[in-house]
């Protein structure tokens, strides 16, 4: 109603944000309102976002990382790779 701007199907959600911020022809009333609208409603959603309260069996994420060390298989690719790129790419070997 205000500008041009259409959306492909009917997310009410999208238009009341379009109309809060990015609406620059919507008068000041119609931008409030709808902030408002916008703004209780992302405070309801995560009010009602569950939490988990304690330990649980929650996994460290240490346990997923890698060694420090580099495996001589590994090293030997990732020296092929580097090379291979400084000799594709036409960069000299004294910017190392």
């Amino acid at each position: 109603m205000y500008c041009q701007w259409s959306q492909t199907r009917g997310e009410p959600n999208i238009m009341e944000t379009h109309l809060a911020i990015n609406c620059y022809k919507a008068p000041g009333d119609v931008k409030e309102k709808f902030l408002f609208l916008v703004k209780t409603r992302d405070a309801v959603v995560s009010n009602n976002k569950k939490r988990k309260v304690g330990g649980g069996n929650q996994q460290l994420i240490t346990k997923y990382g890698e060694v420090d060390t580099i495996e001589p298989l590994k090293q030997s690719i990732c020296d092929h790779a580097v090379t291979k790129f400084f000799i594709c790419c036409g960069i000299s070997f004294r910017i190392v």
